[in-house]
């Protein structure tokens, strides 16, 4: 309830431009004024983006974001820059989607540091472990950097310093997308054209001259987005389940165990057929000398034997 009265009270003090309102305005995220008051902006809210509660965090984030949408003020990029990268997730989100209101419209020639934005959305983009939340914030603030192919801007005020009511009312509905996506869309409602258009009484384009000031490299498009296409090739640790590691040294065992008996059985049989050698050649040698004890005998025999018959 106290934040609907909030709501309410900025949004009856949008048409004053009274000094004596100007603290109830600017916090409440709902009041435009001119380009002094906008300019102390990041100064005043300063403080907020430190605080302690993340939603008042959130909230000094979106208000720097809308009173400075469209000029690219370097104060106001610099108080966003440390939110992008804050711990809580809806802060980077509001802080994704504020970075892309102050720098639309503006490239790497204006501030160094649109380059480096817009490389960082890419990458939560791309980054699968990214939180929702900051994910959607990127989304969203690359598609306001861009929008209207990048030649429409966030105008509030119109060229004689009056409030433009569509557009204070489509940011104010815009900034409750958090209850209903689809109020996303009224952010278009805030959107003008920057783009030089003319046509003749025949609704032909006429040939335009005109001069500018500006260089023309503040006008440049941004480079286009490549993806890498190389990847290395990483080889990682393959997975090892305790189960299998098990098994593998239950097997090693069982190997081990074979082997060994195969080489005992080899032993034994090797020792076995030496033994059966060494008694072959000991019955060699005792029938050799049986032989020549019984042909010994024998010659004697017969020796004596003639000796005795011829005497």
């Amino acid at each position: 309830m106290c934040f609907v009265q909030l709501y309410f009270l900025g949004l009856s003090y949008m048409n004053l431009r009274t000094f004596t309102h100007k603290h109830q305005y600017v916090f409440f995220n709902l009041r435009f004024t001119p380009s002094v008051v906008i300019l102390q902006t990041p100064r005043i809210v300063s403080l907020l983006s430190e605080s302690y509660n993340p939603h008042v965090r959130y909230g000094a984030a979106l208000a720097v974001g809308i009173s400075c949408a469209g000029t690219g003020l370097s104060d106001a990029i610099s108080l966003l820059e440390p939110l992008t990268s804050d711990v809580v997730d809806f802060v980077r989100q509001g802080a994704l989607i504020a970075m892309a209101m102050v720098m639309i419209q503006t490239n790497e020639s204006f501030d160094s540091r649109v380059g480096a934005f817009r490389r960082q959305l890419e990458k939560i983009i791309l980054d699968k472990h990214e939180d929702t939340m900051s994910k959607m914030g990127a989304i969203l603030a690359s598609g306001i950097l861009d929008a209207g192919g990048r030649n429409v801007t966030i105008k509030l005020l119109s060229r004689n310093k009056h409030d433009k009511l569509t557009a204070v009312v489509g940011l104010a509905v815009f900034s409750q997308f958090w209850y209903w996506y689809p109020l996303l869309y009224f952010i278009s409602l805030a959107f003008s054209p920057t783009a030089f258009l003319g046509l003749n009484s025949d609704l032909k384009v006429p040939k335009f001259e005109f001069l500018s000031h500006a260089k023309p490299s503040l006008f440049e498009y941004p480079k286009p987005t490549t993806q890498q296409t190389t990847t290395s090739t990483v080889k990682l640790p393959t997975a090892i389940l305790s189960t299998y590691a098990k098994a593998k040294s239950r097997a090693k065992k069982d190997a081990e165990s074979k082997a060994n008996q195969e080489k005992a059985t080899e032993e034994a049989s090797g020792s076995s057929s030496g033994k059966t050698a060494k008694s072959q050649e000991k019955d060699a040698e005792a029938m050799q000398v049986i032989n020549v004890f019984f042909f010994s005998s024998l010659y004697s025999f017969i020796t004596f034997y003639s000796m005795c018959c011829h005497p």
